[in-house]
């Protein structure tokens, strides 16, 4: 018995290895015209299960890059894709990203929006269908369209969301993370709700929740802070008493401000977090004693070379 338990256990180790021995980094440079892959789409065609696709920003411009999202609503089971910026650049999404019949992928530094028009992430499947096993991290979500990630219908379990930044307004009258159908044992931590919410002129207020899980399981927002949205996790905001199904929860913060380096999606330090004006459980309060959010402050030298491009900027207008 002993002997068959250890073949087992090395046979599912190797296959691990050798599983791990195929999977591929593919490299997206838009900025290149002789590049290999030009579009995150393209890396996407050629990927497999298991693999890497790393996407790169101009250095030319700030690391700055714009690119479609991929076609995920094909049911064509590339399970355990990981998408995830290079470095530090500053990768955009101009199109929303749609993921149906998938489990597994992660997607790691990418900003959605803004935008009046799509939304950040929506998982599309059919009732009948379960999927789920995402990690979303260190993304931005940036005055979107409509929701910044949305589940339609079919069940999605265990999914991660963390380091994350959600910052409106919004520009549609809808839930920030609309997960009101078929969500559970999600995981929400780590990250930043600030100011969504939608201006309905009509009624002349604010409208919009930042999270509604209703019809899920329970979930409770971890390490995270609220501020300025007109729901943010349970409905306490208004004084509501009903379940929402999502919570605050620890060490959530309600009252805490967020400041910014830049709001210009197009500089480099935007939604860096400024250390002089943000309080200690933004810029070390998250699960792992580190900042919330997608992004930390920037580095001296970082701030340094901004300012010496800022007197330059005056001199020149003088």
């Amino acid at each position: 018995m002993c002997r068959k338990l250890l073949f087992l256990i090395s046979f599912v180790a190797v296959l691990g290895l050798v599983g791990s021995a195929f999977a591929a980094e593919l490299h997206v440079y838009g900025y290149n015209p002789t590049a290999k892959y030009k579009t995150i789409q393209a890396a996407y065609d050629a990927a497999i299960t298991g693999d890497t696709i790393t996407i790169h920003g101009d250095p030319a411009n700030y690391g700055l890059y714009k690119y479609s999202a991929p076609a995920g609503n094909v049911d064509d089971s590339k399970n355990d894709i990981t998408f995830r910026r290079y470095g530090s650049d500053n990768i955009r999404l101009t199109s929303q990203l749609t993921i149906a019949w998938k489990t597994g992928w992660t997607l790691d530094g990418l900003t959605f929006g803004p935008s009046t028009t799509y939304s950040g992430i929506n998982f599309a499947s059919r009732t009948s269908v379960t999927q789920g096993w995402f990690t979303i991290k260190n993304c931005i979500f940036f005055q979107v369209g409509t929701q910044a990630i949305y589940n339609y219908r079919g069940y999605n379990r265990n999914t991660t969301i963390e380091n994350c930044t959600f910052l409106g307004p919004m520009n549609a009258n809808q839930s920030t993370l609309a997960l009101a159908s078929y969500c559970y044992n999600w995981t929400i931590k780590d990250s930043i709700f600030q100011s969504c919410k939608y201006w309905r002129a009509s009624t002349t207020s604010w409208t919009g929740e930042a999270i509604d899980m209703q019809g899920s399981s329970d979930t409770y927002a971890d390490y995270c802070t609220f501020y300025s949205n007109v729901v943010g996790a349970d409905g306490s905001d208004l004084g509501r008493s009903y379940a929402n199904m999502s919570f605050y929860g620890v060490n959530a913060t309600t009252n805490k401000l967020v400041t910014f380096a830049s709001l210009d999606p197009n500089c480099p330090t935007f939604l860096y977090l400024t250390p002089w004006t943000n309080d200690a459980s933004i810029l070390t309060g998250d699960s792992d004693g580190s900042y919330r959010g997608a992004r930390p402050t920037p580095e001296p030298a970082t701030i340094a070379l901004l300012g010496l491009g800022g007197l330059a900027l005056l001199r020149k207008r003088r």
